[in-house]
């Protein structure tokens, strides 16, 4: 799979954009949620030579990744509390070891 062309376009145009003004400013992505497509993003910037600086996604414990995450009351029910870090670890193996993994976001489930 190709990670979609629109986004690769607008990620080199808006990567050396930012580059050109600061080229200490770190770039990176896909910042996609579930740690989806992580690989295809690092594969199309080596494919096409664009510059990236860091892997960024969502990652949410009670987003239905991990058994019984989303089913109330959160975390009970089966849900494994080591899913969630298994997951990160295994995205994490996935990627250039030179290059950060950054989750920009987390939510802590809400009492239901």
């Amino acid at each position: 799979m190709n990670f979609p062309e629109p986004y690769m376009s607008l990620f080199n145009a808006s990567s050396r954009a930012v580059k050109d003004v600061d080229r200490h400013i770190k770039i990176g992505g896909p910042a996609t949620m579930q740690l989806n497509y992580l690989t295809y993003f690092v594969k199309e910037c080596e494919r096409r030579n664009i510059s990236y600086d860091f892997v960024s996604s969502h990652m949410y414990p009670n987003d239905g990744m991990c058994p019984g995450a989303s089913q109330p009351p959160i975390g009970v029910g089966g849900w494994n509390p080591d899913c969630f870090p298994a997951l990160v670890k295994n995205a994490r193996q996935l990627l250039p070891a030179d290059k950060p993994l950054y989750l920009t976001e987390y939510l802590t489930p809400a009492k239901l």
